[in-house]
């Protein structure tokens, strides 16, 4: 499990669209308290958590296989363009 830091922006409430509030948001201090079962739902049922700090999002907490996932887009896109549609359409 690796936690991501996001960049705090005037667009934080956008960050919030793709994430279901009742389960995929939790505050640091819930987390402290439920942080077993905050990664079990995370490493088990493929979900993101989006960890927040004073009711603002201050961090993301994914799986380790998302996180490898990630990095490798993130290599592969210093890549010409037609080499990075490859490695998307391989990982479809």
């Amino acid at each position: 499990m690796f936690i991501l830091n996001l960049l705090l922006a005037k667009e934080s409430r956008s960050m919030y669209q793709n994430f279901d509030f009742a389960e995929d948001i939790i505050s640091v201090s819930d987390l402290k308290i439920r942080a077993n079962s905050a990664i079990e739902d995370v490493v088990v049922g493929h979900a993101t958590k989006v960890v927040t700090r004073r009711g603002r999002p201050a961090a993301v907490i994914v799986s380790l296989e998302e996180y490898q996932r990630l990095k490798r887009f993130e290599t592969e896109a210093s890549k010409p363009t037609e080499e990075v549609i490859q490695v998307i359409r391989g990982s479809l």
